[in-house]
């Protein structure tokens, strides 16, 4: 048996991308099991997302009154659909449209992760998590764990660490966590892993119930899928393109280059890891975005109807790769290991 790690990408508007993506893998797995009610979290041991990727990530893990996953993949599918509506489209005008303060209403940002994880805290969630965020007032990285023996977050509503991690300065409001005299402001987790990939890994290696269950983590016998929110083949910037530019444009560019950045490298550290051991059990996703914008912000509906589709077109393109990932889950599961196909 190995372990399963999920790790998804942050990006805004995209992550219908990997959703949807994922969509498909468990309509496989629920086709493999002859069970239209299995979820993806059943096959799973671990999940780690940043930002819009900490909302699916989460939603995939949050439990029923009955402690089974609420949400399947297409009810996730459909509940980013909504959150873009209220996130990067309703603008406040009490803030003069993003000039004083931060862009979109906190009230109806708040109120739409309250819809979808309720009090849930993190430790409620039906598996371990690892979810990125930055801490403003201390400065330094903090990784959001709900199972790792140290009941340092356990506690906080999933809502709040979720609205944390996705809080992009400027645009939604940080988020303010207290405990006792200790105080955190935090904000958007792809300031320092956008790709939380190797996150994803190391936490899961700290997790006492994975650890009594597989002694120790390598590359051997853990299974780890990383999906991205899709990529574009930009043909870049001459000088003579941005030797005119104000600084608007440079902060857009080089905002938008340190993310790429700390994607690709996220990615370029867990793949030599695994190659390190002859590994192949590292799968990486990230489709190239032909139809859709790559503003993370524009979540209208005919821009995230053209990811879907870019989504989609992956799919069709990839079926095989798609289904070996299912499969190979399915065959890692106790419940199913000794099925032959």
């Amino acid at each position: 048996m190995q372990v399963r790690i999920l790790s998804i990408d942050g990006g805004g508007a995209r992550a219908i991308i990997p959703a949807t993506i994922l969509e498909y893998i468990e309509g496989k797995l629920q086709e493999l099991a002859k069970n239209p009610k299995v979820r993806l979290s059943d096959f799973l041991d671990f999940v780690a997302g940043t930002a819009a990727g900490a909302i699916t990530s989460t939603m995939i893990i949050t439990p029923d009154s009955t402690g089974k996953a609420v949400y399947s993949m297409k009810n996730i599918v459909s509940n980013l659909y909504e959150f873009g509506e209220v996130y990067y489209q309703k603008k406040d005008w009490r803030t003069l449209w993003g000039y004083r303060g931060s862009k979109y209403p906190q009230e109806a940002v708040s109120a739409k992760h309250l819809k979808f994880f309720n009090h849930w805290k993190m430790k409620d969630l039906l598996l371990p998590t690892a979810i990125p965020g930055y801490d403003i007032l201390n400065r330094k990285p903090v990784i959001f764990t709900n199972k790792d023996g140290s009941d340092i977050h356990e506690d906080l509503l999933a809502k709040d660490v979720v609205q944390g991690s996705g809080a992009s300065p400027a645009w939604i409001n940080p988020m303010e966590f207290r405990d006792g005299v200790n105080k955190s402001i935090i904000v958007n987790g792809n300031v320092i892993a956008n790709n939380p990939a190797m996150i994803a890994y190391i936490e899961a290696g700290k997790t006492p119930q994975i650890i009594d269950k597989f002694k120790r983590i390598t590359p051997d016998n853990t299974f780890l899928i990383s999906l991205g929110t899709g990529k574009f083949q930009n043909s870049g910037y001459s000088l003579a393109n941005v030797k005119r530019w104000n600084s608007g444009k440079w902060f857009n560019l080089v905002t938008s280059m340190s993310i790429e950045s700390s994607t690709i490298i996220a990615e370029y550290k867990i793949r030599n890891l695994y190659n390190s051991y002859n590994a192949d059990n590292y799968i990486r996703i990230n489709p190239i975005i032909r139809l859709g914008n790559s503003n993370i912000m524009d979540t209208s509906l005919e821009n995230v109807n053209h990811l879907l589709q870019d989504a989609k077109n992956y799919i069709a393109t990839n079926q095989s790769l798609l289904d070996d990932v299912a499969i190979h889950l399915f065959n890692q599961d106790e419940r199913y290991s000794t099925m032959l196909f």
